[in-house]
């Protein structure tokens, strides 16, 4: 009766869950997974009042589809499809062989038989929160853990029963053996809904954490998550050269006056494609304005930092040639500024390199200029090949039909 009551309650929690959070489908089934056990602990405790139809094929069959869902549940946490012939096909299993006399009277195979219906959903949901692994998410390794216990508590059922002499079938429901497995049933209930409803809201904060740090039309981090960032790293390498490049697309106004915002828009995310592109793993890159991005670059000279700067000018510009908006090509200036990590803040660094995007402005745009340094590199020389290239016609789809959609 516990176990029942448990577990319905915890059913509706999943369920009450999933309501305050829409975006998590994943409770859709994990809460029917705990009124499905419940239902089936509900009718298997009926054996004196129901046939034995009901308490031993469709409560244990029911029971065989609650593993199913939690399985489905965990497919869908991680985004992946599921077959439902794959859930459905056990139950039925399990009832066709309840039809047969001989297996019905023998309570030894059905426990057999139960087990391994049963282990294989509950392995494979283990197997599928551990395959999502690279997100980084601390409850996945509890959920893991629970599953995997439960698991071995049915191979390790399938050993006993084949050891131990089982109760015969009048004495079962008050047998040891059934209140070992209504115990393990509440305790493993009880465990997987609240580590599920741990890691559900373990996510939900990190999108949320994504969501408040990044620019939701590039992907890029936003400006107050970029000078965090910059923040953080010059707090842990104090000692290092920082060289801070900012980008300024040219006349991006009049790119969304004549095709539209939303040709400006993909403008925008291709220019954030190519330099992400180029920049190394180790770089800070974000959007600090409608048509400004920002860089640090740490550990880098200045003659890094504007061949760096050159390449990124290049492949903008050969990535927008391959989606002509008609006789307007876009283009960026690049403005460089270098400081030791603990000599500027995020702030004056990129006042300086915004200074060197003016004059990369009156040097005709389309260039990259220093702030402090003579050292120039001209918009129209060919930018050095080192580096990750980014295919210009890949990098094309980013655009595709915006001919189409600004004549529209």
């Amino acid at each position: 009766m516990e176990t029942v009551l448990v577990s319905t309650v915890l059913g509706a929690l999943l369920l009450f869950a999933w309501f305050q959070e829409r975006t998590a489908r994943a409770l859709l089934w994990w809460g029917p997974t705990c009124l499905l056990a419940a239902l089936g602990m509900a009718l298997l405790g009926l054996r004196d009042v129901v046939g034995n139809f009901v308490s031993i094929g469709i409560a244990n069959a029911i029971l065989i589809l609650a593993a199913g869902t939690m399985w489905c549940g965990a497919r869908e946490f991680e985004g992946k499809k599921t077959n439902l012939g794959w859930v459905i096909a056990p139950p039925l299993v399990w009832i066709v062989a309840c039809q047969t006399p001989a297996f019905d009277n023998d309570v030894t195979a059905r426990i057999v038989l139960n087990c391994i219906l049963l282990a294989p959903f509950i392995f494979a949901a283990a197997f599928t929160f551990w395959s999502g692994r690279a997100e980084h998410l601390v409850s996945r390794w509890a959920v893991v853990a629970v599953l995997m216990l439960h698991g071995i508590s049915h191979l390790v059922r399938i050993v006993v029963v084949s050891l131990v002499a089982i109760p015969n079938e009048a004495d079962l429901i008050r047998s040891g053996y059934f209140g070992c497995m209504a115990i393990s049933l509440l305790v493993f209930i009880v465990a997987f809904a609240f580590t599920l409803l741990a890691l559900t809201k373990e996510r939900a904060e990190r999108h949320h954490r994504i969501a408040a740090s990044t620019d939701s039309l590039t992907g890029l981090l936003n400006r107050r998550a970029l000078f965090a960032a910059r923040d953080r790293l010059a707090s842990e390498r104090a000692d290092t050269i920082t060289a801070v490049l900012v980008f300024d697309l040219d006349r991006f106004k009049q790119i969304n006056d004549r095709f539209g915002h939303p040709v400006g828009d993909r403008v925008l995310q291709l220019f954030a494609v190519v330099a992400r592109g180029e920049l190394r793993a180790c770089d800070l890159l974000g959007r600090i304005g409608g048509e400004e991005f920002a860089a640090f670059l740490p550990g880098c000279d200045a003659e890094q930092a504007l061949r760096i700067g050159e390449r990124v000018r290049q492949r903008f510009a050969d990535a927008a040639r391959q989606a002509a908006l008609k006789d307007f090509l876009p283009t960026v200036s690049v403005g460089v500024a270098m400081s030791s990590a603990d000599g500027a803040d995020s702030s004056a660094l990129i006042i300086e390199a915004d200074r060197a995007v003016y004059r990369a402005k009156k040097a005709g745009r389309n260039c990259v200029r220093g702030a402090e340094t003579a050292a120039e590199t001209s918009g129209h020389s060919v930018a050095s090949a080192q580096g990750k290239k980014l295919s210009a016609a890949a990098l094309a789809g980013v655009l595709t039909r915006v001919e189409r959609s600004a004549a529209a």
